[in-house]
């Protein structure tokens, strides 16, 4: 996706009298400046080689254009968000929640020693645990109010009580044909219905009770603000904003990333709904059906809601994307109108399918552990091209490396890219010094267990003056991410 206000940055022009004397050489000299660059707008050597070997590897130190420009002295403050839809239970390995720092857990149930000893917190689904025996709410109110006030007593302050999932859609609110004949009527049930479990929770639990709502299917902006103008007319206390991202195609990232801002700016960082006392934008279900087992899409996705300011996210549950044609028939095979091309198997503990029905890693999962493991120093990265996503981080306490994520996504709208990826490194800290980059593969194959990712590849090259380098890698194939260990 091309980051706003991004300049393309000149081509680099390959020096090759120096080049062609380095393999001639073939002395310390070569074996120091062989592989070099230069550039006209750079007016030095870029990303000389000390242990490459160019045109073969899949890491080289030629690079014909810039095209992912990454700064690590500018460091950006962003939430970790490695939040799952269901599956977790007492029988998720622990090193599965560990080691991608888990963040949040939404279901309608909770497994509280569980959650506890990993920190995740938990989002309650309410509408999940509420038995209306098909009813609407509204055909006995006293015993929905119950039913809610008696989970308020059950998970006290412990949880984010999410009022509703999804009432915009008739599979989870079966009760709109009743209500819409006045479709700008804010008196309709569903929003009556979450006045109602809202004020029962405040009466158990007060005002240190959180609740999120309306956690609809998309981000429509029009019903956004019925639901926050309804929240102020009514004076509730609404402390989470939530939303889903469930049928926003790679293609459209760019208006997902627009909107979410939106709405951040609009009913939170603005004044107008201050009453309501928003403090956090979720976006408590992600990743369309034929997304959600491609690990380019998602790490692209989760960058988008980075940087729009969302604080905490759970991934969707679908199953295999392969058992889908298209994201409508995913959709249709959950509803049950239409059947997998490969069998869809639950997944207790699998964490939203981030791991086999035998508890193993995906390579998915390992795609969410790079995130986490760089989430917390986060530094800027832009790209030039519509179809990957960096996502960079510098070293830290828990982070001994330099890291850069190359996300491939949108593959479906361009199927020809070029061979090499350019990547221009800014900000390093150790200049006098040769860079050892690793290679590591992330490959989309979500029918694949994945025990152990492998470095591809390695190659150390030197900085110029100023802590810049650059350097050219082997372009991720449709869906994949390439995760490239930067080692002072």
């Amino acid at each position: 996706m091309a980051t706003v206000d991004l300049v393309r940055t000149p081509s680099l022009i390959h020096d090759y009298s120096r080049f062609a004397f380095a393999i001639l050489a073939l002395s310390l000299v070569a074996v120091l400046a062989g592989c070099s660059d230069s550039s006209e707008s750079h007016g030095s050597d870029t990303g000389a080689s000390l242990s490459c070997l160019d045109g073969a590897g899949l890491i080289t130190s030629e690079a014909t254009t810039v095209d992912v420009v990454v700064d690590f002295s500018r460091p950006e403050s962003v939430a970790t968000l490695t939040g799952v839809l269901h599956g977790i239970t007492a029988e998720t390995p622990y090193h599965a929640i560990a080691d991608i720092q888990l963040a949040a857990a939404r279901g309608r149930g909770v497994f509280q020693n569980v959650f506890a000893m990993h920190g995740i917190t938990p989002v309650l689904v309410v509408s999940d645990r509420v038995k209306l025996g098909g009813e609407s709410p509204a055909a006995n109110w006293s015993a929905y109010e119950d039913q809610v006030r008696d989970l308020a007593v059950e998970y006290g302050t412990t949880v984010i009580y999410d009022l509703w999932n999804e009432p915009d859609q008739f599979f989870f609110w079966p009760f709109w044909s009743e209500i819409l004949a006045d479709d700008n009527d804010d008196t309709a049930e569903f929003l009556e219905a979450f006045k109602r479990a809202h004020d029962a929770i405040r009466d158990v639990l007060g005002d240190e009770a959180v609740i999120s709502g309306p956690s609809i299917s998309g981000i429509e902006e029009s019903l956004i603000q019925r639901f926050m103008d309804f929240s102020l007319r009514e004076g509730l206390t609404v402390q989470v904003l939530s939303v889903h991202s469930l049928f926003d195609p790679d293609s459209t990232l760019v208006e997902v990333e627009q909107t979410l801002s939106r709405v951040y700016q609009e009913y939170i960082a603005g004044p107008e709904y201050s009453e309501v006392g928003v403090v956090e934008l979720h976006v408590n279900e992600y990743g369309a059906p034929k997304q959600y087992g491609r690990p380019g899409s998602m790490l692209a996705l989760m960058r988008v809601m980075e940087r729009a300011g969302v604080t905490q996210a759970m991934r969707a549950a679908w199953g295999r994307s392969e058992a889908f044609t298209d994201d409508i028939n995913g959709l249709l095979v959950f509803t049950g109108a239409a059947e997998p091309l490969v069998e869809v198997e639950p997944n207790p503990g699998a964490m939203s399918d981030l791991l086999t029905p035998d508890l193993r890693p995906r390579p998915i999962w390992w795609a969410y552990k790079y995130y986490a493991d760089g989430a917390g120093s986060r530094v800027a990265a832009d790209s030039e091209l519509d179809y990957i996503m960096p996502l960079a981080s510098s070293t830290s306490e828990s982070l001994n490396y330099n890291q850069l994520l190359l996300a491939a996504y949108d593959s479906e709208n361009y199927p020809e890219r070029p061979d090499k990826l350019g990547i221009q490194l800014k900000g390093l800290t150790n200049s006098s010094s040769g860079v050892t980059v690793k290679l590591i593969r992330i490959p989309y194959d979500d029918a694949a267990t994945l025990d152990m990712p492998t470095t591809a590849d390695e190659c150390e090259l030197r900085t110029e003056a100023g802590g810049s380098m650059t350097f050219s890698v082997e372009m991720p194939g449709d869906y994949e991410v390439l995760a490239l260990r930067i080692e002072e």
